[in-house]
């Protein structure tokens, strides 16, 4: 978007972006649900919510600073930054397991001792 600014275009990226932030968030919740034990499950997805929102202002702050040199400037880096990530991440990305084939029978034996059985 920051190299050809065309509504029509930017709005098939836009598209395409929260599609793909979609199925990531699908896949990715699903895995947690599977890996992290139930009672703790709440306790990992607050802490994930809680650095997820708050990188947001940070992030909304270095995106403003950057529009000081133009419009299409954080277009342009957070496009760089999303490529990179991506290119640097494939192969973790590549690795997760995919949910259904997690095995729940060693996970519960994780579980403390104290808590009452599920």
């Amino acid at each position: 978007m920051g190299v050809f600014p065309d509504v029509v275009l930017a709005a098939v990226c836009m598209a395409i972006a929260w599609g793909t932030t979609t199925v990531w968030n699908v896949h990715i919740m699903s895995l947690r649900q599977s890996l992290i034990p139930g009672h703790l499950l709440g306790r990992v997805h607050g802490t994930w919510r809680t650095l997820l929102w708050g990188a947001m202002p940070i992030g909304s702050l270095l995106g403003g600073l950057l529009a000081r040199g133009g419009l299409t400037l954080p277009l342009l880096v957070g496009a760089g930054a999303g490529i990179a990530v991506s290119l640097l991440g494939y192969r973790f990305l590549s690795r997760l397991p995919d949910p259904g084939d997690v095995r729940t029978d060693t996970i519960e034996q994780i579980r403390d001792p104290d808590d009452p059985p599920a």
